[in-house]
């Protein structure tokens, strides 16, 4: 367990040094404190790293792919499978994925999950090859670019998918 932003000694500031923590003890669950963090460089997550939030509305995570500040998601060399949560989180993109895979960091059977979270201010949040993607509880404001790139299964469960704007689209697609 990691807890990112209490100001306590031995706690992490950023989500990096705490993903890199929990990396080197083969996974774990990384808490967020309430506000805003931001993602710098690229960040790899190994070993089914979970990140939760205490709440969507008070807990907010942003990068984008194209300043380079995002969670890239590999599999576990071991096991080639691995599962990963992202719950009670807003997440906000700068431009490009949040979060994002390339083709083979992801087995088919890996499972990336987000519930009770929120996907704000358009652009692109995932970009995600392989892998499964499961939706629960979630509110998704797509606008201007495609909210998610997926090249496999998406279940979306009790979620609100919303267009941002007057003039803009709100499409589901899908791609295989």
């Amino acid at each position: 367990v990691a807890l990112v932003g209490t100001g306590v000694d031995g706690d992490f500031d950023t989500i990096a040094e705490a993903v890199t923590f929990a990396n080197g003890k083969g996974g774990g669950t990384i808490f967020l404190t309430p506000g805003t963090h931001y993602l710098s460089g690229e960040i790899e997550m190994v070993n089914a790293v979970n990140i939760v939030g205490s709440d969507a509305d008070n807990t907010k995570i942003v990068g984008g792919q194209t300043s380079g500040d995002f969670l890239r998601i590999i599999d576990d060399v071991t096991t080639q499978q691995q599962q990963v949560l992202f719950s009670n989180l807003s997440l906000e993109s700068t431009g490009g994925a949040v979060i994002r895979t390339d083709n083979g960091d992801l087995s088919q059977e890996s499972l990336i999950k987000f519930d009770g979270c929120s996907f704000v201010g358009g652009n692109t949040y995932l970009h995600i090859r392989n892998g499964e993607l499961r939706f629960e509880h979630c509110f998704i404001e797509a606008g201007g670019d495609p909210a998610f790139f997926v090249e496999n299964v998406v279940e979306l469960f009790y979620c609100s998918i919303k267009k941002r704007a007057s003039g803009s689209s709100c499409t589901v697609f899908s791609h295989i």
